[in-house]
């Protein structure tokens, strides 16, 4: 037998709701070395199993599905599936037999064949460029895409959501059209001050300066009062579209988080620069703001917190034991300073709990006669018996022991 042709893909076949049985265009030894794989209307693949899905006719190049007909709009693919293995034995100074010989040089063909399909399916380099770049990919992550590096040898992630980049440079592009405008307008300003002034070159050069600083402004520098020229939009729009932020720094840098007022104004608020992962601090609102966690005894993600987890480990509790972690839960809890070896509060435990208490102490009572105290009652003796009577001191106070205070929610920098 021979291997004619490169064909070890038949398909996609459409599905019609009537027929059952397909043919497939490549040779096979034996019903194993057939893959069907169908895709449904919804787009999800499922790699059928023989003889529970399909039976195969290996003469005559047929498979047919078990449960009937392929639903319409649905596809279906056969192709070779050749395990790779060689188990024809050939002895030494043997008899030559031809036929196994040729079955032996034609497997192998079709399992050449079988790889070089599936590796026309990859992404690939061309030759020249292949011999100094690193094709392996990075680690996925979540909202990011797959560039090419500063030096272009290497596959890395942006930093920001492609989305969000593209909706930020779509703004900063709108915002830079009607600082142009603006400008225009500044300049049509200018002309028209420039002739109503007539002799008053003073004025129509101010103006024109005004205009001027209203299309060139450099980045960052208001021209009035929370606006800016349009080189600075144009700018800002250039970098967002570049992967960076418009010239106010980068969040993951210096911990600040991007906004605008309802004016326009764009700058870097709302989280502390330099504060460290596993950092505490009280916060005066009901949620934790971006870069930060509730202290709330939550069990969140070793991977996606993954510098938290370096920092703080399974100090308040190890959550699954495996992909999970504990957050310090400080709801209704006053925090106290650890103790390190002072001695004021020994062999306590970063992270550890303690419970409500008061320090031993005593109360004295005066007693203007006769009497004694026995156990926690005062008791009054008479002055001409043993005998006498017992009062018991009352309970005051609420369900626990507390200073004045104010509640915050503590948060977690992660």
């Amino acid at each position: 037998m021979t291997v004619p042709n490169t064909t070890i893909l038949s398909g996609p076949y459409l599905g019609n709701g009537v027929a059952d049985t397909f043919e497939f265009a490549f040779t096979v030894m034996e019903a194993s070395e057939v893959l069907v794989v169908m895709t449904d209307d919804d787009g999800v693949e499922t790699t059928l199993e023989l003889t529970t899905d399909y039976t195969v006719d290996v003469s005559g190049k047929t498979i047919t599905l078990v449960a009937g007909p392929l639903p319409v709009d649905y596809l279906l693919i056969i192709k070779s599936q050749i395990v790779p293995l060689q188990l024809t034995n050939f002895s030494s100074q043997g008899a030559f037999y031809p036929e196994i010989h040729e079955a032996a040089f034609d497997k192998l063909t079709r399992v050449v064949q079988q790889h070089q399909e599936e590796a026309g399916r990859s992404l690939r380099v061309t030759p020249t460029v292949g011999t100094h770049v690193d094709t392996i990919l990075p680690t996925p992550a979540a909202r990011r895409a797959l560039i090419w590096n500063e030096d272009g040898d290497a596959l890395t992630l942006t930093d920001n959501d492609p989305d969000a980049m593209v909706n930020e440079a779509a703004a900063s592009a709108v915002e830079a059209a009607a600082s142009e405008l603006a400008a225009g307008i500044s300049e049509v300003n200018a002309a028209a001050s420039e002739l109503a002034a007539g002799t008053s070159e003073n004025n129509a050069a101010a103006s024109e300066a005004k205009a001027q600083q209203w299309a060139e402004e450099d980045q960052g520098v208001e021209v009035e009062t929370g606006q800016y020229s349009a080189k600075h939009w144009a700018l800002s729009a250039e970098e967002v579209t570049a992967g960076k932020e418009p010239g106010l720094g980068n969040p993951d840098e210096d911990g600040k988080v991007l906004t605008s007022t309802a004016a326009g104004v764009r700058s870097w608020v709302g989280m502390i620069p330099g504060v460290p992962t596993g950092a505490v601090l009280p916060f005066a609102q009901n949620s934790a703001p971006a870069g930060w966690l509730k202290c709330n005894g939550a069990a969140v993600s070793r991977a996606t917190y993954a510098t938290l987890f370096s920092a703080i480990g399974e100090t308040y509790g190890a959550g699954d034991g495996s992909t999970t972690f504990l957050l310090p839960d400080l709801r209704g809890e006053f925090v106290r300073g650890w103790d390190d070896a002072r001695g004021i509060d020994a062999a306590r435990a970063i992270g550890s709990t303690q419970a409500d208490d008061f320090k031993a102490h005593n109360h004295d009572i005066p007693v203007g006669y006769g009497g004694s105290w026995t156990n926690t009652r005062l008791r009054r003796q008479e002055a001409t018996s043993n005998t006498g009577t017992f009062t018991s001191m009352a309970n005051t106070g609420g369900t626990e022991t507390r200073p004045r205070n104010v509640a915050l929610l503590y948060c977690i920098k992660f």
